[in-house]
């Protein structure tokens, strides 16, 4: 495997981790806001949180999709 194709598989590989790494953050800040309740403002930064997931999940998928364009080298 040529030198570009391992910096493409290190990025995606990257990529993945700070995708989860943001979805977990995004999950446990959504528990601790909702789980005090009572405030607008804390349901509104839960919600958001929810479109950071979403968004998070989306960009995964996009990963994926790119990862399977990048030809792999015969061995």
């Amino acid at each position: 495997m040529n030198q570009l194709q391992m910096n493409e598989f290190g990025l995606a590989e990257s990529l993945e981790s700070a995708l989860a790494q943001i979805n977990a953050l995004a999950s446990v800040a959504h528990h601790t806001i909702s789980s005090t309740g009572g405030s607008v403002y804390l349901d509104e930064a839960a919600q958001l949180l929810i479109t950071i997931k979403n968004l998070s999940a989306d960009a995964e998928r996009y990963r994926n999709e790119w990862e399977s364009l990048i030809p792999r080298a015969r061995r």
